[in-house]
């Protein structure tokens, strides 16, 4: 009889177990987004703690230097008279060894006229290549080119969904304009100095008849990379139920 209760109670403890899992998502050069999974609502104490004891093992004799984390909790809905589990989310900034020595933003060089030419037209062209990207659900290379901060903020996963939530196969290209093109250097706005590149755009696809917004582009090294996007996109359905002052 002792046996079989020792039993029921082992059993017991391991379905309280809540289902966890640890994703280390590669940023470049030693520097990761941690995501950690669980089935239930862990507390946001316990899952720093679960974290931090994977990072010690992912880093190995490197230094730990772990940034900005976030957590979501969502109650899943039951039908059943049954209680209800959590789903608990959480997402961790992690560099594995010796930070480099911080040093001041010094003031970037002013661009020559043929600088700033040359950049603007590949800003142009790097613009035309992530909208088509986009639209071709092509996500891959779409995320190559946005800045290291970018991806730093948001893994591939998020990313992605949110993505094919406003691309949503926009179909064939009917008309492409990159109406305004604008350079900012070292602009005051900006907690990082640099060259950023604006670009505006407007794009008529076959089921998206008003695709436009604009891109900040950000000089890293010599490739322009994406810094910051606002894209919109109105679908013909909803076209049709605008009134005239709205369209």
């Amino acid at each position: 009889m002792k046996v079989i209760i020792s039993l029921l109670a082992i059993l017991l403890t391991n379905i309280s177990y809540a289902s966890q899992s640890i994703k280390f998502h590669e940023g470049g050069n030693n520097s990761y987004v941690v995501e950690l999974l669980s089935s239930k609502g862990i507390g946001e104490k316990n899952g720093l703690e679960i974290i931090k004891n994977a990072v010690m093992k992912k880093c190995e004799e490197k230094p730990v230097h772990l940034g900005k984390y976030r957590f979501s909790n969502e109650e899943r809905v039951s039908i059943s008279d049954e209680p209800s589990e959590d789903s608990f989310r959480m997402i961790q900034q992690l560099f594995c060894g010796e930070l480099p020595p911080s040093i001041a933003q010094e003031n970037t060089k002013p661009l020559s006229d043929e600088e700033k030419y040359n950049l603007e037209e590949q800003a142009r062209k790097s613009t035309d290549k992530y909208l088509g990207y986009l639209a071709n659900f092509d996500f891959k290379n779409a995320y190559s080119l946005l800045t290291s901060s970018l991806k730093g903020d948001k893994t591939y996963e998020e990313w992605t969904t949110t993505k094919k939530q406003l691309t949503s196969l926009p179909g064939k290209l009917l008309r492409s304009e990159t109406w305004g093109v604008t350079t900012y250097v070292d602009p005051p706005s900006s907690s990082r100095k640099g060259v950023y590149i604006a670009t505006d755009f407007d794009r008529e696809y076959a089921n998206s008849p008003i695709f436009c917004g604009y891109l900040v582009w950000y000089l890293e090294g010599t490739e322009l990379k994406v810094i910051r996007e606002d894209i919109g996109s109105i679908k013909p359905g909803q076209i049709s139920k605008m009134s005239t002052e709205d369209l």
